[in-house]
């Protein structure tokens, strides 16, 4: 451990640049790799009320961060106070010295209302999830897949009419969080996570998302630059992506959510977004029905990220046989 190392509230006036900086030294997961690459970096803090960001300084140099955000999600149905967890990386030249664990450890301490924690952690990310381990958090047996659509292939607008609306309206908000709640055991509320809404103007199917802030991938599977060259629109190496992740989203038949699926991917190629996200947990009958519409029908493998939770409702969320819901503002 390094002695000399100061734990602070970060400051954003004072430390913006230095926590972008910091991002782009830290990218995330092993086979696929990414940084969030941001000027702002409290653009995901804002999706929530309330969140608190915590620094370890060397020297006057940030080494290391992690944030914590407050908010209200459904867990069995009802609403209860929750904790997030995201943004916590470590200098690599600073690794191994208890940084990671301390600024964990700090973040625990400071949250003392939440009924539940939770955070998101690649599958392959294996010190982050020992470090989880290690103070309480249980991964949920249920890996989360990310699916991808690239809109610079859809060339088909749908045959229905569907209406977009931004921001969602709290009744139509409320409609499609009444049926997702039939089939998940754990979620964020609609109206606090969409960007705008999509629905059939029928009432079959509808969805919300977030717009993310900007990545950039740094490293793919062995076979990435090939897929590259032969899929048009593929997001290359090194360069920005823009993606909005759909993590709401419900049909009443097959035919209808592919409608809207359809009508997204339409959407965001108009909006010149490089991809959309359909985080799906496993077991969801959902996925069987985007997963077709994909990159993966061409084998390209989905990114697989662990849920980890702790806290007085973790064993209701872990043994619940439906699975939970990503939320779009958690990516």
């Amino acid at each position: 451990a390094i002695t000399s190392v100061v734990f602070r509230t970060a400051e954003p006036a004072r430390d913006n640049d230095a926590l972008c900086r910091l991002a782009r030294r830290c990218p995330q997961g092993g086979r696929l790799a990414f940084y969030h690459h941001r000027h702002d970096h409290w653009e995901r803090c804002r999706l929530f009320p309330a969140h608190r960001t915590l620094v370890a300084e060397h020297h006057g140099r940030i080494v290391g961060a992690s944030t914590l955000a407050y908010k209200q999600v459904y867990v069995g149905g009802r609403i209860v106070p929750a904790a997030y967890l995201f943004d916590r990386m470590v200098d690599p030249g600073y690794r191994r010295r208890g940084i990671g664990r301390r600024l964990l450890e700090f973040n625990l301490a400071a949250d003392s209302t939440s009924s539940l924690r939770y955070c998101l952690v690649l599958e392959d990310n294996w010190p982050n999830r020992r470090l989880l381990e290690s103070v309480g958090f249980r991964a949920h047996r249920r890996r989360l897949s990310y699916l991808a659509i690239l809109p610079r292939l859809e060339r088909r607008m749908p045959t229905v009419h569907l209406r977009m609306t931004t921001p969602i309206p709290t009744d139509a908000a409320e409609k499609l969080d009444r049926q997702l709640r039939t089939v998940t055991s754990f979620m964020d509320r609609s109206a606090d996570c969409g960007a705008g809404l999509m629905e059939l103007t029928t009432g079959r199917a509808a969805a919300s998302w977030t717009q993310n802030g900007t990545k950039v991938f740094v490293r793919g599977p062995w076979y990435y630059d090939l897929f590259t060259r032969i899929v048009p629109g593929l997001p290359r190496l090194r360069q920005p992506v823009r993606s909005w992740t759909v993590g709401h989203f419900w049909g009443e038949t097959a035919a209808a959510l592919k409608q809207l699926v359809r009508h997204i991917a339409a959407a965001a190629r108009c909006e010149q977004i490089d991809a959309v996200v359909f985080p799906v947990y496993e077991g969801d009958p959902l996925a069987d029905i985007v997963r077709p519409l994909t990159v993966h029908r061409w084998g390209v493998s989905a990114t697989r990220v662990c849920l980890y939770v702790a806290g007085e409702l973790a064993d209701q969320v872990l043994n619940d046989d439906r699975p939970p819901l990503a939320s779009p503002r958690d990516n």
